[in-house]
């Protein structure tokens, strides 16, 4: 479910959040430095959040499975450690966007 809604985020931003405002304003002029820039930034930061999910997921699956007990629900849960990486990411990419303006 967390991988389709991730996956259908990027969709929609790909697709629609350029459509939407080139069809409401007609030619809409992009530049090939925001368009390499963000693509990238992106692909990035999903692939390192993909990456924390699954782990998250593997995690969790596997104390589930070393567990005895009927019934018993398991849980996803990301450290506070990969949180701050995903976080760094985001400042990161925030303070180049204000260099590169």
């Amino acid at each position: 479910m967390l991988l389709a809604m991730i996956i259908g985020s990027n969709i929609f931003n790909l697709l629609g959040v350029l459509a939407i405002p080139s069809l409401l304003s007609g030619d809409l002029p992009l530049e090939a430095l925001a368009i390499t820039r963000d693509s990238m930034a992106m692909l990035g930061l999903t692939s390192l959040l993909l990456i924390i999910a699954i782990s998250a997921l593997i995690s969790s699956r596997r104390s589930y499975l070393t567990d005895t007990g009927v019934g018993v629900n398991f849980e996803c849960t990301v450290s506070r450690f990969k949180s701050g990486l995903i976080l760094a990411g985001f400042v990161v990419y925030m303070v180049v966007l204000a260099m590169t303006f």
